[in-house]
């Protein structure tokens, strides 16, 4: 490792982090990673209360390529079904394929589907993506409310890459689907854009959630992790980081 390069400073020894440092350590830059926290993880962590239960924060899943990338697939379990689900009267939908068993939303769907891209401009906000995708009735009642009540913003100050959720096409996601309930596997659906995704992907729960994968990795790096070093700044000049302020 040339020490002659100055070290790349991590905020956070998170999953995303410690993922970081670990690939520039692959490629020889030093790397320091600082963490205002007593442990490695974060909320990646689960929790266990008084009576015994442990609880996560967020969905503790990961596909079966990560973990057999990051050596942990043996600690994982296959994670028979993830969905997203919605509640309209007395009755419960999946989102959003369910709700297509809607004829008003299926008709709303038909009419729109697809004209942004003969349109001159196409959607600049969430809301237009949703609006020009589902309809304007399963926008307007299902998908914008739940976005704006996840993402805490309105959906037209929202960018329209916020409702490209399905990289492969709505076609090629309900195969997708379709294949979960025929192997009894999570199939990965919607969540990657850099890896394809296929019947050959699905979700694992590694044993104690995502934090296993951080304290994995956290043993080749423990040398450059510096815990309780919560940073105070990121010091930047002519718009590029320089450094960080930690303890003064």
């Amino acid at each position: 490792m040339d020490k002659r390069i100055p070290p790349v400073a991590i905020v956070g020894a998170g999953l995303a982090g410690l993922v970081a440092a670990r690939e520039l350590r692959r490629r020889n830059i030093p790397v320091t990673v600082f963490e205002a926290g007593k442990q490695v993880a974060g909320l990646a962590q689960s929790f266990r209360d008084d009576e015994g239960f442990t609880y996560d924060t967020g969905a503790h899943f990961i596909t079966n390529r990560l973990a057999q990338e990051i050596g942990v697939a043996a600690q994982c379990r296959t994670v028979c079904y993830y969905g997203e689900s919605v509640v309209r009267g007395a009755r419960t939908y999946t989102y959003p394929f369910g709700l297509l068993r809607s004829p008003r939303y299926v008709l709303s769907a038909l009419a729109a589907h697809g004209g942004w891209r003969g349109a001159k401009r196409p959607p600049r906000t969430a809301a237009e993506w949703f609006r020009a995708e589902y309809g304007e009735r399963l926008a307007d009642e299902i998908a914008i409310p739940l976005v704006e009540a996840w993402s805490g913003a309105l959906a037209t100050e929202l960018s329209a890459a916020v409702g490209a959720k399905f990289p492969g096409g709505v076609a090629h996601s309900a195969w997708l689907k379709a294949a979960s309930r025929l192997t009894g596997r999570a199939i990965a659906n919607g969540y990657c854009r850099e890896q394809p995704e296929s019947v050959r992907v699905w979700h694992v729960y590694p044993e104690g959630g995502v934090s296993l994968l951080c304290e994995y990795l956290a043993t080749e790096l423990a040398d450059v992790i510096h815990l309780e070093s919560p940073v105070q700044a990121i010091l930047v000049e002519r718009d590029r980081a320089v450094g960080v302020r930690i303890g003064g």
